[in-house]
């Protein structure tokens, strides 16, 4: 899961001051007289962190990103709050078969994560990546 947060002014505080494990992506003009913070859900890789979160629910990542906003001080926060869109933004990469053992990937988000979501003005995004298929290089005839 990514965070994404679009604003009319760069966010230096809210940048700095995340507590919860991420890794912060970095931010920038979005050449559309805009900023955008991305701050995505794994720290750096590891494979003891990738199992660990990979195994978190998408309500669980939802509701720690709601949790460190609520922890957020003055000035981060009122970044936050005056940001134009905040986004949790669910990866799902597609493939050929399903997850699991012969079964389709489902997402459950609580009622009450959505609602915790809503009250801190975090949208919740799912991007579905389409499956890169290799080819092998033809020869020459």
């Amino acid at each position: 899961m990514d965070v994404e947060v679009f604003a009319t002014a760069p966010m230096p505080a809210l940048a700095s001051a995340w507590e919860w494990s991420l890794q912060y992506y970095g931010a920038g003009s979005t050449g559309e007289g805009g900023y955008l913070l991305t701050i995505g859900s794994l720290p750096n890789p590891s494979p003891e962190s990738e199992a660990s979160l990979s195994d978190e629910t998408a309500d669980a990542l939802i509701l720690r990103c709601c949790n460190a906003v609520e922890r957020l001080p003055p000035d981060p926060r009122r970044e936050w709050d005056t940001a134009t869109r905040r986004s949790a933004d669910i990866g799902i990469d597609s493939g050929l078969v399903p997850s699991g053992p012969y079964r389709p990937l489902a997402l459950a988000i609580s009622p009450g994560t959505l609602a915790r979501a809503a009250a801190i003005g975090l949208q919740v995004a799912v991007t579905v990546y389409a499956i890169v298929m290799q080819t092998a290089p033809r020869g020459k005839r």
